[in-house]
């Protein structure tokens, strides 16, 4: 995945609806990527959205956002093959 000075815990994060999606589009890995870089993404998304979220609570769009982030992290993790373990 790609870093940009607008992820979060970084100097300038986004503080708008706008700012945010340019910076969750700009962190989506490429179509074929890994499962697991998908659910990285969609997780750093609902951060970001939820950041957004938190500062603007005129944005109801912002929360149905990082809801909806949220959810396709969590289904896309079901689908990632576990591998056992060993004591």
């Amino acid at each position: 995945m790609r870093r940009t000075e607008a992820e979060p815990g970084e100097p300038n994060p986004p503080r708008t609806l706008a700012q945010a999606s340019e910076v969750v589009w700009s962190l989506r890995p490429v179509e074929q990527a890994r499962l697991a870089d998908w659910v990285t993404s969609y997780q750093r998304s609902a951060v970001i959205y939820d950041r957004i979220a938190a500062t603007d609570h005129s944005h109801h769009k912002t929360v149905h956002l990082a809801g909806h982030a949220h959810e396709r992290a969590r289904d896309l993790e079901t689908r990632i093959p576990r591998t056992r373990q060993h004591p």
